[in-house]
């Protein structure tokens, strides 16, 4: 017995301009977080390193 058909392809449902325009948002916030992440680490390193040198200095 075969079970063809059981495991077709499902055509794309047709994405509405809201869709779309919900995607492109996520990406640009999800893509804007990142790079908030990133520059506060960058932020907390400079800062561990100028903390380190003043100790260092006195």
């Amino acid at each position: 017995m075969k079970a063809e058909g059981a495991f077709k392809d499902m055509p794309e449902q047709p994405r509405t301009q809201l869709d779309k325009t919900t995607a492109a948002a996520k990406l640009i916030i999800d893509e804007e977080a990142r790079e908030r992440a990133a520059k506060g680490e960058r932020l907390k390193a400079a800062r561990a390193a100028r903390d380190a040198a003043a100790s260092n200095d006195e």
